[in-house]
């Protein structure tokens, strides 16, 4: 919801940036990664959110979801407090049509049932300085899982720091037992950058399962993160560089008992994730061309278990799941003419090895190849032409593109435009899963699933009026063919015990993805700025019945203001409407308030009170899980 800037570009982070640069392609100060090469923000063809780490760490929210939550085009669904499974969706597809990177490392994990990442339920906004959300289908550059978008988090210094030492700190407590605190490092000296970021969040929570209904039990959550990064300029010409994350966390949910989540026994349901990941990279320029190699590696841990018999498994369980993700990638690029040509290989090996999984282990390797072109036909316009052809050992050969546009008649206006194609491999779990799933029943994978594949057009328009007034409008469709969906057991009609086994199925047909974003944002005086942000979202399966959990209407509307010297104030409202779970509303449409009140200790560092759910709101996302009551935060965050 915020205006559309960005300090320089984190190419470190983003998967395929080039470093070079040349006359044509000078970037200026608000540079964006939507494909091989960085480029302006109004010259990309696509949409794209930048949020800023001055706009991360004055964020009223200390769960980077609830922040993504206020955006166009997203939505976050939580089945509980902080710690809980947490699916962020882009213009309503789940998360499992997202790429998410951080650090420029893959973290989408292996193991989880539609490979989705699994770790927004715990990330928070402390020590992030950058996030990139890419809205459409992105397979052409980013490969499987980029259906409907990627999501890119920046927690390392760039290759553009200032010379020097930098700190920042934070720490605040509050409601439900609420604890966090945070602190970054980053010291440029010449040559050498690193970076070191350190948060930690612990909170009592409340019950995921509805408290209205009866449940009483508080679900706790914690969670710590460090990470590191290292760039050494060789020479002109020459860069390395290194960057590695750590983050474990668990938390308490609560299981289905009868029909709806419900305490059980507390205290017996627990769930843990760790996650680790590493990136090398090297970056070379000569004779008009650059060169760029890198390497990651990715390992995830979860572990899930109940240890008493009231729950609708009818037996106590315990299950690991290990996964791991290892790429390759080159990229090559330069510029013939009034053209920008990149083209590159990579490669990926991703394991899943847990009890529930037909063999014990499953691996799954793809090779690709990919190529880029972006021509300015004019000063003012941009096309933009992007191919990949990957084989993977499961599924053969897949082949995708992108084509795009950037027009801009004059200093206010940009129209923009894009038509991709995208796919998505089944999961291991998708494909070789097994679990129960109650009285003795269970579900069994499907081998033979076939990838879902995807077309994505969007229309846009772009105002920049100056002085912090802008306007943004997109048409946006999203098919999805061979949508894969869970199959639930046949079931006695007198009982409702499964009399057979619940799989994945693919559903014949289109399922279909469309709406309008809108947003906004007006200076109102010298020392306030009104924004805006709304979505429609249609959202239907192939038999036009609505996907569950998409809004059809989606407002957010927020205030920042300086109410004296040393006196700041935000607060964002955001209405809900029209939400399906199963085939029927998940409960009333909703409206919730967060406000945050800053006092300026010094000219680094601010005492603030924030406020979430501030009218009281009585909501949900998930049918039977609970959200937050009205809760209050203080805390202090310094930059020295």
């Amino acid at each position: 919801m915020k205006h559309l800037t960005a300090a320089t570009a984190m190419a470190l982070a983003l998967p395929g940036t080039a470093l070079a640069q040349d006359t044509l392609f000078q970037l200026d100060e608000i540079i964006f990664s939507a494909g091989l090469t960085a480029l302006e923000a109004s010259r990309t063809g696509v949409s794209i959110e930048v949020l800023t780490e001055d706009e991360l760490s004055q964020a009223g929210e200390i769960q980077l979801s609830d922040y993504l939550a206020t955006l166009p085009g997203l939505s976050v669904t939580r089945n509980g407090p902080a710690g809980s499974t947490t699916n962020v969706r882009i213009r309503g597809a789940n998360q499992s049509f997202v790429g998410v990177y951080v650090d420029g490392i893959q973290v989408n994990d292996p193991t989880s049932t539609n490979g989705q990442f699994a770790g927004f339920g715990s990330l928070t906004t402390g020590t992030l300085r950058r996030v990139e959300i890419l809205r459409g289908s992105q397979s052409a550059v980013y490969g499987g899982s980029a259906v409907a978008g990627v999501i890119s988090v920046t927690t390392v210094a760039g290759p553009d720091e200032p010379e020097g030492t930098t700190q920042t700190a934070s720490v605040e407590a509050g409601s439900y037992g609420t604890f966090s605190t945070e602190y970054g490092y980053t010291q440029r000296t010449g040559p050498l950058t690193l970076s070191f970021g350190l948060s930690h969040m612990q909170t009592d929570g409340f019950s995921a399962a509805e408290e209205n209904a009866g449940n009483t039990e508080s679900d706790s959550s914690q969670s710590t993160r460090t990470s590191f990064g290292l760039i050494y300029e060789v020479s002109p010409n020459f860069t390395v560089g290194a960057n590695a994350f750590y983050e474990t966390s668990d938390a308490e949910f609560d299981e289905f008992v009868g029909s709806a989540p419900g305490d059980g026994t507390p205290g017996d349901e627990t769930s843990e994730l760790d996650t680790a990941g590493f990136r090398v990279f090297a970056e070379y320029e000569a004779l008009n061309w650059s060169h760029s190699v890198t390497g990651t590696y990715l390992q995830t841990r979860r572990w899930l278990a109940s240890e008493t018999v009231q729950s609708l498994f009818s037996s106590p369980f315990e299950s690991d799941f290990d996964g791991e993700r290892t790429t390759l990638r080159y990229l090559a690029t330069t510029a013939i003419g009034e053209t920008r040509l990149s083209f590159g290989m990579d490669w990926q090996r991703e394991q899943a090895t847990f009890t529930g999984l037909i063999g014990g282990s499953r691996s799954i390797e793809t090779a690709g190849a990919f190529a880029e072109a972006i021509f300015t036909a004019s000063p003012d316009l941009d096309l933009f032409a992007s191919a990949r052809h990957e084989t993977n050992s499961a599924f053969g050969d897949i082949s995708t593109w992108r084509l795009a546009y950037s027009y801009r008649p004059n200093d206010i206006v940009t129209f923009r435009g894009a038509v991709a194609t995208g796919y998505r491999s089944p999961s291991l779990s998708e494909l070789y899963g097994t679990f129960p799933i109650g009285n003795g029943q269970f579900f069994f994978g499907n081998p033979d699933l076939t990838p879902e594949e995807s077309v994505s057009f969007e229309l846009g328009a772009d105002l920049d009026f100056g002085n912090e007034a802008m306007m943004s409008a997109t048409v946006f469709r999203l098919e999805i063919d061979n949508f894969i969906t869970y199959q639930d057991c046949a079931r006695d009609p007198m009982s409702f015990e499964c009399i057979s086994s619940a799989t994945y199925a693919n559903i014949s047909g289109v399922s279909t993805f469309q709406g309008v974003e809108l947003s906004a944002s007006v200076p109102i005086s010298e020392a306030a700025t009104l924004s805006a942000a709304y979505t429609y979202t249609d959202a239907r399966q192939a038999d036009n019945s609505r996907v569950s959990r998409v809004p059809r209407h989606d407002l957010a509307i927020g205030l920042d203001a300086t109410l004296a010297p040393d006196w700041t104030a935000s607060a964002t409202v955001r209405t809900v409407a029209d939400i399906m779970d199963s085939a029927s509303r998940v409960g009333d449409d909703y409206t919730t308030m967060d406000a945050t009140i800053g006092y300026a200790l010094s000219d680094g560092a601010e005492l603030y009170l924030r406020i979430e759910n501030l009218l009281n709101e009585d909501y949900q996302t998930v049918r039977g899980y609970g959200t937050s009551d009205r809760a209050a935060y203080i805390g202090i965050r310094a930059r020295f």
